[in-house]
């Protein structure tokens, strides 16, 4: 289902003019589209990171500016880097025939961090680059981790792909490897050391 967002056209650009725009609850955005000159634009804040929470980030959705509707992806958001807050939106408009070329996240299944014989998973990779139709972008790829043992590893051209999705990350890079848990040295030494004879009690006997 598509997000639906509504969008204000604005005419002064520049630092000075974001900043204004963001004291009156205001996000600056640009829309590019393709072939033509990009459109500035400014978006409720509330409403954008209540679409952000819902996951719009390489979701469809349809941008209303003025009298005209979009079909657009939101193709980057910047962030504040102290209050965490959105500070500027990328949307591009896209037709729903052609290709798109995105990044999705790639998660573990069920959150899964060790396997059945103790092993560490640790996640080298965690997005996938990929092309496909716009509606069919998905929202994760998901990673099985069913059968991993120590010494095991995940490689891009493993991961279970939709149908319709053209992976456009190397093939051989490693997504996954399954360690071998680490053992402190205190524990090393004490697992080294041979327990030596009691002295005291040999200088009793004799």
């Amino acid at each position: 289902m598509e997000l639906q967002l509504t969008a204000s056209l604005r005419e002064e650009i520049g630092k000075g003019a974001a900043r204004q725009l963001r004291r009156l609850g205001q996000i600056p955005a640009v829309l590019s589209r393709p072939g033509q000159d990009s459109i500035a634009l400014s978006v409720d804040a509330r409403v954008l990171g209540r679409a952000l929470t819902r996951g719009a980030l390489n979701r469809l959705v349809k941008l209303s500016v003025g009298k005209g509707k979009h079909t657009v992806l939101v193709r980057e958001v910047q962030y504040d880097h102290i209050s965490g807050q959105p500070i500027h939106v990328d949307f591009v408009e896209v037709a729903l025939n052609e290709p798109v070329e995105v990044k999705v996240p790639i998660s573990i299944e069920e959150d899964v961090r060790k396997t059945p014989d103790g092993g560490l998973i640790g996640q080298l990779l965690h997005e996938l680059s990929i092309s496909c139709l716009p509606a069919e972008i998905p929202k994760r790829i998901e990673m099985p981790t069913a059968g991993l043992t120590i010494g095991s590893q995940i490689l891009v051209k493993d991961l279970p792909v939709p149908p319709g999705v053209k992976v456009l990350t190397d093939p051989d890079e490693i997504v996954v490897t399954v360690a071998q848990p680490a053992v402190s040295a205190a524990v090393a030494g004490n697992e080294g050391e041979e327990t030596a004879p009691d002295k005291t009690e040999k200088n009793k006997e004799e």
